[in-house]
């Protein structure tokens, strides 16, 4: 499991790296543990300090669920209009239909990456994603 934490966090890296040098906003909400007592959430906002301080939270993420997520969403994620969302997680569990519910709510595009699907990832309409099938093998010396 805490392989594929790695992964995930690899993957929400290397997306932040590329969106942040093509000049797009960025911000992060985690219910994960975050040492050092940085705060989970940062919001949408853009250059490389921001992107310096995404890599920071997501270095120090612990594999320890510590907040509500939707309960973060809802009082701190000020989306502004046009915002898209990725939400990466783990495994398929109630939280999945619950953020892309709220994110349908609020007419902001969303899509699910999840490491670990369940059987019932094909039911999602497509909003759902498998992490092994975005990512690119390394190549190999």
């Amino acid at each position: 499991a805490e392989a594929d934490f790695e992964r995930v966090l690899e993957a929400v890296a290397s997306l932040a790296v590329h969106l942040e040098a093509r000049g797009c906003p960025l911000g992060l909400a985690t219910n994960g543990a975050v040492a050092g007592g940085i705060p989970g959430i940062l919001p949408v906002a853009g250059g490389p300090r921001h992107l310096t301080a995404i890599l920071e939270i997501l270095a120090r993420i612990q594999m320890v669920p510590e907040h509500d997520l939707m309960e973060m969403l809802r009082r701190a994620m000020d989306l502004p209009w046009g915002t898209g969302c990725v939400h990466f997680s783990h495994e398929t569990d109630g939280l999945d239909g619950a953020a892309l519910a709220y994110f349908s709510r609020r007419k902001t595009p969303a899509v699910h990456i999840v490491c670990r699907p369940s059987a019932s990832v094909s039911e999602t309409g497509g909003s759902m994603l498998c992490l092994d099938e975005i990512l690119m093998e390394k190549a190999s010396s």
